[in-house]
């Protein structure tokens, strides 16, 4: 089920209304999202659109792995950049998704499982933790064994966008281009008040209502 923190990020309440909809017209919608609530598949994502009066909110949440290459907390520089850099991409999302016609974005919102500036302490012993962590697994730090023992972690991104045209727009996600560990993105919405689902992978990553 959607929960009502990412409802949040979706300011107007018909469309925060539709969206709960979905979850009790659509009983396999809501199955999928509480499977995925207690882990995840590496390579798939899930992402629900709801379209009303020209307003567009689109939700994704995709595995860390597959957008960092890593899931776990940065140990290295390459990996706070990683990190920083996907933190950016994803907040400008008009790489990532494209919508014909354009529209307006008003508003992105992006759930990062981890910091995304690395923190002081941590940098200055940093070649010295990643060095214990590539050289022995016994010997990993407590924060990361702990860290390992946790569930799979997501990066779940939230945007809302003004459209001018009463009907949605086709929409691209160009996720497997920019992320080639996506196998496919399972997408359930709720356009104009009639519902539908599709799945999209790398050949067919087009959304047409």
């Amino acid at each position: 089920m959607i929960k009502k923190a990412n409802m949040q990020h979706i300011h107007r309440a018909g469309i925060a209304i539709i969206m709960l909809v979905v979850t009790v017209i659509n009983p396999a919608h809501s199955a999928n999202q509480h499977a995925h609530s207690h882990g995840h598949t590496h390579g798939q994502g899930f992402m629900t659109i709801i379209f009303d009066q020209g307003q567009l909110a689109i939700e994704i949440r995709s595995p860390a792995a597959d957008i960092l290459g890593f899931e776990h907390a940065p140990h290295t520089p390459e990996q706070h950049a990683l990190l920083n850099n996907a933190y950016t991409l994803l907040q400008t999302p008009h790489t990532l998704i494209t919508l014909n016609p354009t529209c307006t974005l008003l508003n992105s919102h992006i759930d990062m499982p981890y910091q995304a500036e690395p923190d002081q302490a941590h940098s200055h012993d940093l070649a010295h933790k990643h060095e214990n962590v590539s050289t022995s697994h016994q010997e990993k730090p407590k924060e990361h064994q702990h860290l390992h023992k946790q569930t799979h972690t997501d990066i779940t991104a939230n945007y809302t966008w003004q459209c001018k045209n009463a009907a949605p727009p086709i929409i691209t996600l160009n996720y497997f281009t920019q992320y080639p560990a996506f196998n496919h993105i399972t997408a359930q919405w709720v356009v104009n008040n009639k519902q539908g689902s599709a799945t999209l992978t790398p050949n067919n990553p087009t959304l047409r209502f």
